[in-house]
């Protein structure tokens, strides 16, 4: 099941009930707080978060195909207690291989 969290010319954010997953596509820097969710991104990007409800949920994102290399990511999750705030570099590649970039959560 999927519960439509955020449609708007800003985001979009689905929770993937049965996956345990939250996926985000932010269309430019912008914030996203949902119940005891918070998400502030500084650049447009898209990210997923799974295993929301464990200790040790795990960050997926992806660049836009604007090229940053250089994306800010402050992740809240009240109900585990986890608040990460995060810069990752991408390194300069070909779009043919777009994929998204694992993060272990500490």
């Amino acid at each position: 099941m999927i519960q439509i969290l955020r449609n708007t010319e800003e985001l979009q954010a689905v929770k993937y009930l049965s996956l345990d997953m939250l996926h985000v596509v932010f269309y430019k820097a912008g914030e996203l707080h949902v119940n005891d969710i918070h998400i502030k991104v500084d650049k447009p990007c898209t990210l997923y978060v799974k295993n929301m409800d464990s200790e040790k949920p795990i960050l997926h994102l992806e660049d836009s195909p604007l090229g940053h290399t250089n994306i800010n990511v402050k992740l809240q999750i009240a109900g585990i207690k986890i608040e990460e705030n995060m810069s990752y570099n991408f390194p300069m590649a070909d779009w043919t291989d777009s994929r998204p970039y694992p993060i272990m959560l500490k």
